[in-house]
């Protein structure tokens, strides 16, 4: 996609929130505390199990909490981290952004996938990725629909929870694989790349499987019952929080850039939750999903702060700021809007 002219930056707004934070825009104390209470839950949990052995329904319970750890490491931890506004110290970003490897992904992949072709191309069919699902969900309007669509609303909530297991063990290979036939400037080497993802999930695997099955007070079936339990939660709830954000009737689908960067940002994103600090705090900001595209270089723990500004903002320049209410709301809005995209072939003009 060549990116319109129109495609730069509104730096007054960027001045009035540079002003506003007085250029403090990495994470604060409160971001360390999240970070240190999420990872020692997380590896809380896989500790306990060397030296307890406990019955099915509390292991469950204890996967389900690793679940909601895990995935909220991935937002409030790691996703600061990648962006580099975790800490103005770099090597601070490099230790808290290769938690993604405790998690299970790839960090270049995730950089070129969220970085660069999310953050760049919100909802562009073409070029946003995370609009890409080779045909099994059909995301936008501008997407061909296909017979099966029409239960996509109610396949989705299964792939959803499958998400954290597929890119754990195929997706990183594939991805890689993908941006090295495209000819991505980072990925020039991929055997090394290949390399790369191959020792990570080793890595992943003997962490959370070989060695519970060795040493773990419980049998290995409750391992793999475990290791389900907290990916089936992680994937739902990752894909419950960021789907919401872009897939709703509120958001735009643009085949071209026609606006500048901040217009393009809000009009493709949706916000939910604003002003709930429990969802703010596990989501790691992403309730304040505009905020989070307009400013990506801002730490999370400010964009509550800040989105009054972009709510002026949106109001002078009449650009709708899209807010749908509350995460339970969000999350009914967009299984409607997929149904509604599986069921009728329209295309929206821009």
């Amino acid at each position: 996609m060549e990116k319109n002219k129109n495609h730069e930056n509104d730096t007054e707004l960027h001045e009035e929130v540079k002003v506003f934070l007085a250029e403090k825009f990495n994470g604060n104390i409160n971001l360390y505390i999240k970070a240190f209470i999420l990872i020692g839950v997380y590896f809380s949990l896989y500790t306990a199990l060397f030296l307890f052995s406990v019955p099915l329904w509390i292991l469950v319970c204890m996967g389900i909490l690793a679940g909601i750890a895990k995935s909220g490491i991935g937002m409030g931890v790691m996703h600061d981290a990648n962006h580099r506004s975790f800490s103005q110290k770099e090597w601070v970003n490099l230790l808290f952004g290769s938690s993604i490897y405790f998690v299970g992904g790839y960090g270049p992949n995730w950089n070129e996938q969220h970085n660069l072709d999310h953050h760049s191309f919100t909802n562009s069919t073409e070029h946003d990725s995370d609009l890409d699902t080779r045909g099994l969900f059909r995301f936008s309007p501008h997407q061909p629909l296909r017979k099966g669509h029409k239960y996509q609303a109610w396949y989705a909530p299964f792939f959803y929870s499958i998400m954290t297991l597929f890119w754990c063990t195929w997706k990183d290979f594939g991805q890689a694989y993908r941006y090295y036939k495209k000819n991505r400037r980072n990925f020039k080497k991929i055997k090394n790349h290949l390399l790369a993802i191959s020792l990570s999930k080793i890595g992943y695997f003997v962490f959370w499987i070989v060695i519970p099955g060795l040493f773990w007070k419980v049998s290995f079936w409750y391992v793999l019952v475990f290791f389900l339990c907290m990916h089936l939660t992680a994937g739902l709830f990752l894909s419950l929080v960021f789907q919401p954000a872009h897939v709703s009737s509120l958001t735009h689908f643009p085949k071209t850039i026609e606006f500048n960067r901040e217009e393009h940002q809000i009009r493709t994103t949706c916000n939910f939750a604003v002003g709930n600090r429990f969802v703010t705090w596990l989501t790691g900001g992403l309730n304040y999903q505009i905020e989070h595209h307009i400013f990506p270089y801002i730490s999370h723990v400010h964009y509550p702060k800040i989105s009054k500004i972009v709510q002026r903002y949106c109001k002078e320049k009449n650009i709708p700021y899209n807010n749908i209410g509350g995460f339970g709301k969000a999350i009914v809005e967009h299984f409607k809007y997929l149904h509604k995209l599986g069921n009728e072939s329209h295309t929206v003009e821009v």
